[in-house]
């Protein structure tokens, strides 16, 4: 929690100058999405759904490009190239079992050896640069939507609003000790002299509710 409080305050004045060349003309300007290495139809999208979705996007679309293209590409390479190690004497001989179809069925120093070897580079090599890819996107998008919050309330919402969604943070799991707002304002008070404006606890009362539905 401490870590996470000084990381955000060592933003803070980064990601304000930062806001204020984005929204300088938010008024008049349609919220737009700076977010780099999207396409117009990807940014379109985030807009639309929103960064968890889009992420939930994102991943559904890694998954089918690492695995269904590389499978294609598996089927029409790497499975004659199996099976052609009949030829070679390898473990399944002349028969045709399960070993035919994978990597058992070449011999040992085989110059075919090297195809699963190339294609095992070429593989984990675009995984890792898609994975990168991924993560800058996120990253972006993230800050982003720390910084002015989604499309509806940058468009809905007063400056003030904005304002406070900027420089807000959600704490969970809060001792029994700091649990008031003077306690709470306090602690984090200490810990950044002259950056906290106000602390409010929001109390969970659904067992209280529950307890009062019972009776009614």
């Amino acid at each position: 929690l401490i870590n996470y409080f000084f990381a955000l305050v060592k933003r803070k004045e980064k990601l304000n100058e930062k806001l204020e060349n984005i929204r300088e003309d938010s008024e008049e300007k349609p919220f737009e999405i700076d977010t780099p290495y999207l396409s117009k139809a990807d940014k379109e999208l985030l807009r639309c759904v929103g960064v968890n979705s889009f992420c939930m996007i994102r991943f559904l679309r890694f998954g089918f490009d690492v695995t269904f293209y590389f499978s294609l590409v598996s089927l029409v390479v790497l499975l004659p190239l199996y099976i052609s190690g009949n030829t070679e004497e390898g473990i399944s001989g002349n028969r045709f079992d399960y070993f035919t179809l994978t990597i058992n069925n070449l011999r040992r120093g085989s110059p075919k050896l090297w195809g699963p070897w190339a294609f095992a580079i070429l593989f984990y090599s675009y995984v890792l640069r898609r994975l990168s890819f991924e993560w800058l996107i996120f990253h972006h998008a993230r800050l982003e939507f720390l910084a002015n919050g989604d499309f509806d309330a940058a468009q809905n919402d007063d400056l003030e609003s904005i304002h406070q969604f900027r420089n807000t943070c959600f704490v969970q799991q809060i001792p029994p000790v700091h649990r008031s707002d003077k306690d709470l304002y306090e602690f984090f008070e200490s810990l950044f002299p002259g950056q906290i404006v106000r602390a409010e606890v929001l109390l969970n009362a659904k067992l209280l509710t529950n307890i009062i539905n019972e009776r009614q």
